[in-house]
């Protein structure tokens, strides 16, 4: 939800840090311009980088009790409510 920096193994070389935007939903993909694998004419392609989101299955006390202030915070907003006006055409 918050967004990060994650670093990605490339075959034959350094790691590459891609920054995950904020709120990105799960099965994004990013293109990652000339670190993919190498073309025959010599050049190098893209790498595409597409991010599975993993739910925890156990939460720490503290975890629960910041995710248990987070659906106190967002009560007044349904997401879902805003998907569906947007299949509609509504703003």
């Amino acid at each position: 939800m918050l967004g990060a920096d994650v670093q990605i193994p490339v075959l034959g070389g350094l790691p590459v840090t891609v920054k995950l935007p904020a709120g990105s939903a799960n099965g994004r993909t990013l293109r990652v311009r000339g670190k993919g694998a190498p073309r025959k004419d010599g050049s190098t392609g893209d790498l595409l980088v597409t991010f599975e989101v993993a739910v925890p299955t156990r939460l720490s006390e503290a975890a629960s009790a910041a995710l248990e202030k987070y659906r106190e915070a967002t009560a007044d907003h349904d997401v879902r409510a805003d998907l569906l006006a947007a299949a509609n055409g509504e703003s």
